[in-house]
């Protein structure tokens, strides 16, 4: 999996290079930002279809969420010493 994600990773920054060279050469420098906003989009359209709705069990305002925080840090050593 680290392989393939690598992989990945290094071809990306080795392709983008190239690309963003050759794709206003050929339709004008307007085209990076167009073909940039494509591809923002398809990604925002995978992830909307394939990350799992989650929804949580509990009601909690943010005020008690941070409040929550607060206890644990108080009760907590080992927290209070990784936080540090």
């Amino acid at each position: 999996m680290v392989g393939t994600l690598m992989g990945g990773l290094l071809l990306g920054i080795l392709l983008a290079r190239p690309l963003s060279s050759m794709l206003p050469e050929h339709f004008g420098w307007r085209a990076v930002f167009v073909a940039a906003a494509l591809m923002t989009l398809a990604t925002v359209g995978v992830a909307a279809a394939t990350v799992p709705r989650h929804v949580p069990a509990h009601r909690a305002s943010y005020a008690r969420v941070l409040s929550s925080l607060r206890h644990s840090f108080m009760r907590h050593p080992l927290l209070r010493q990784r936080a540090l």
